[in-house]
């Protein structure tokens, strides 16, 4: 029996020492979900960095029709501007000429 106590003591204070506290359990826990953030944002932006080289290399020419298109919008709206300056000028010429002709007259 004393023996059986002995044993018991003796196991429970190796079972004392082999406790973790729970501030570094937590803190622990904590270091091993911020590495685990960090590294699946890693291996994301690695991923879309890798579809995107993919999708460029397979489809080059989808990307020179993309650039082809953006120059021709471009070119359009430039047209445009310059349709709306010319108007504006031309408007603005016309009607000094009228103050000035009626200037003239009176």
């Amino acid at each position: 029996m004393h023996r059986f106590l002995l044993l018991i003591v003796l196991l429970s204070k190796l079972n004392s020492y082999g406790q973790i506290d729970q501030k570094k359990l937590d803190s622990l826990e904590q270091s091993i979900e911020v590495s685990t953030k960090a590294q699946k944002n890693w291996q994301d932006s690695f991923a879309k960095a890798q579809d995107s080289i993919y999708r460029t290399s397979i489809n080059p020419v989808d990307s020179t029709k993309l650039l082809a298109a953006i120059k021709t919008k471009a070119k359009k709206r430039q047209a445009v501007i310059l349709r709306i300056v010319i108007i504006a000028a031309l408007f603005l010429t016309g009607v000094f000429l009228g103050l000035r002709k009626r200037k003239k007259q009176i």
